[in-house]
């Protein structure tokens, strides 16, 4: 995923002088769906996306992406400098200063992987 927020930051580069944010988000979810004791549905889905927040000349420029091609970089980081050039200046739009190394918190459990289909139909 670096890589992909990386190049996203090399193209905003090349479309000129702003204030650039880009985020990249990548979820796996899996889900059992049971009633009266029985297995209704049974769901696994990956979910990856890139956003790019663009600030230049005051006003402020947002678009995100699931399509996370060469293509898809270009397209998105266009349209977020697009949209600032037709948004309103506003004094008070500005990214965030950089706030040193993230907190050290550890919302994930990987131990969740190693969890088959069957055992949380069984847990269900």
């Amino acid at each position: 995923m670096f890589g992909l927020l990386d190049a996203a930051l090399e193209r905003a580069g090349a479309l000129g002088d702003a204030d650039v944010e880009v985020y990249g988000e990548r979820s796996t979810s899996r889900r059992v769906k049971v009633y009266g004791g029985e297995v209704e549905q049974l769901t696994a889905a990956r979910r990856s996306g890139l956003g790019v927040r663009v600030v230049r000349g005051g006003a402020a420029g947002y678009a995100y992406t699931s399509e996370l091609s060469p293509q898809g970089l270009d397209i998105v980081v266009r349209r977020a400098f697009e949209h600032a050039a037709v948004g309103d200046p506003d004094e008070f739009v500005a990214l965030p200063e950089p706030g040193g190394a993230p907190a050290d918190v550890h919302p994930y459990d990987a131990r969740v992987e190693g969890v088959s289909d069957d055992a949380r139909v069984e847990l269900a």
